[in-house]
């Protein structure tokens, strides 16, 4: 029998949803609680977020510590 037209668009566009392919860090700054979002893609590296928060936020190398890439 299968599913009608329009229910089997709606199923292939929930499966290209953006949730499968890009998510929202939060990053809060510890003691003042300063949060700072990022949008990434789901592919993205460790090593790429730190870069783009690095960036994003005017950071001196070596400000943020990551301890599975810094050690």
């Amino acid at each position: 029998m299968g599913n009608p037209p329009e229910a089997d668009a709606r199923v292939e566009a929930a499966e290209e949803s953006p949730l499968d392919t890009e998510f929202q860090l939060i990053l809060v700054l510890e003691p003042d609680g300063f949060r700072h979002r990022v949008l990434a893609a789901a592919t993205s590296t460790l090593k790429q977020l730190k870069d783009q928060v690095t960036s994003d936020l005017k950071l001196t190398p070596g400000a943020l510590k990551i301890p599975e890439l810094d050690d």
